[in-house]
């Protein structure tokens, strides 16, 4: 009876049942305890079951978690809803209102509250919004933010890591490269002392001498190149009538050692 009465005060109330239904917006302070009024209109002569409150979810979900019901019969208690993570309670036992105690950021958002209908009847609802200020910054966002900070620091140490290997396994390969496969000496260069100290010919071993020196320019030449294409001692075998026929020597005489 005493609901009944609530809800006939509240039509006989200035504009009635044609009161403006725009969402009405509740500021208050953090920490401070804050009072949702039920914007729910309720129709004369009709006797409503429950009354229910919910926090909406960002649109356009509009997801709905429930914070408590209480039906509206004698003796009836408050429940809360499964998985309600603060506290919350009815402003008094004969009220639709609610209160939130030490309010936070986190609890800013629009809340509805819906009058549960009888059978035949339409069930009414009303939206309020609250806005929280003066709160810090969270906890959670605080976490979050370093996280984001330290995994950023992670990823660029790890991408400038592998720059460096990248770099150093390359410069090993292209040394490694360069030993393997040195450059070709070019034939115009100026053969070393040493090159020119291995250029002998064997001939008979006429005279006890196991070489003959040559310093003709003909076989220097041919002598040179060899040892640029090969880097290896020039030896060629000269028979007596080899040299006669090359117009090298004349006779026996001539094919005796000169130092």
């Amino acid at each position: 009876m005493f609901f009944q009465l609530v809800c006939i005060l509240a039509a006989s109330l200035p504009g009635g049942l044609t009161q403006d239904r725009s969402t009405e917006e509740v500021k208050s302070v953090c920490g401070e305890d804050s009072i949702l009024k039920c914007k729910a209109i309720c129709k004369p002569g009709v006797q409503y079951r429950a009354v229910k409150w919910y926090k909406l979810g960002e649109e356009p979900s509009n997801k709905e978690s429930g914070l408590l019901m209480k039906r509206l019969s004698p003796n009836s208690t408050t429940q809360w809803y499964a998985g309600l993570e603060r506290e919350v309670e009815l402003l008094a036992d004969d009220s639709f209102d609610i209160v939130l105690p030490n309010v936070t950021a986190v609890d800013s958002g629009r809340y509805k509250c819906l009058l549960a209908a009888p059978v035949g009847e339409q069930n009414q609802e009303g939206q309020i919004v609250l806005r929280v200020t003066g709160c810090l910054e969270s906890t959670d966002q605080s976490e979050e933010r370093d996280t984001i900070l330290v995994l950023s620091i992670v990823g660029l140490v790890a991408a400038l890591l592998i720059f460096t290997i990248s770099y150093v396994i390359l410069r090993n390969m292209l040394l490694q490269r360069s030993k393997k496969y040195p450059q070709e000496p070019l034939l115009d260069a100026p053969l070393e002392k040493k090159d020119l100290m291995l250029i002998y010919t064997l001939g008979p071993n006429w005279s006890g001498q196991a070489s003959i020196k040559h310093t003709a320019k003909q076989q220097y030449s041919q002598a040179r190149a060899a040892v640029l294409q090969q880097r290896l001692p020039v030896c060629s075998i000269h028979t007596p009538e080899m040299l006669k026929e090359q117009g090298l020597v004349k006779g026996p005489h001539d094919l005796s050692p000169k130092i």
